[in-house]
């Protein structure tokens, strides 16, 4: 099957919905998405990949720019449909956001990812990614009123 790249559209936002509960790091809603696509939303922010007009995956790839390193790109939130995951997908988004950190003049590429998620950490470091910091996710439950 041929996958193809494109822009995030509005409409776009029940798969996106979908993709997000099927991975154990995103918890977007439909309506959350359709209100993160508001007239303000840049589609160049979140990429998409289709075969056959079906959406199999989406990442999202920001720019940003700070005096030491220059522009860079981020990735975030790169989800695979299940029924797609383990087939190359991962692999592709990946070298889709290095062709595009070229084309836009970045010196580096980031990303962060769960210490538990071993195949994406796999896919990243095949790719040349090297692990730099460690983060630590803290949260703070209140108590219900």
């Amino acid at each position: 099957m041929t996958l193809k790249f494109r822009k995030m559209r509005r409409e776009d936002a029940p798969e996106i919905a979908y993709l997000h509960r099927s991975g154990p790091f995103n918890f977007d809603t439909e309506d959350i998405i359709k209100k993160f696509c508001d007239e303000k939303f840049d589609p160049n922010t979140v990429i998409v990949g289709e075969e056959n007009g079906k959406i199999v995956g989406k990442m999202e790839l920001t720019e940003g720019y700070n005096t030491r390193f220059g522009r860079f790109l981020i990735i975030g939130r790169l989800v695979v449909t299940e029924e797609r995951r383990n087939r190359g997908i991962g692999t592709r988004f990946v070298k889709y956001a290095i062709e595009e950190a070229r084309r836009r003049g970045a010196s580096s590429i980031d990303l962060f990812v769960s210490e538990t998620n071993t195949e994406a950490i796999r896919l990243y470091e095949r790719l040349g990614f090297e692990k730099r910091d460690v983060d630590i996710h803290m949260k703070l439950m209140l108590p219900n009123k």
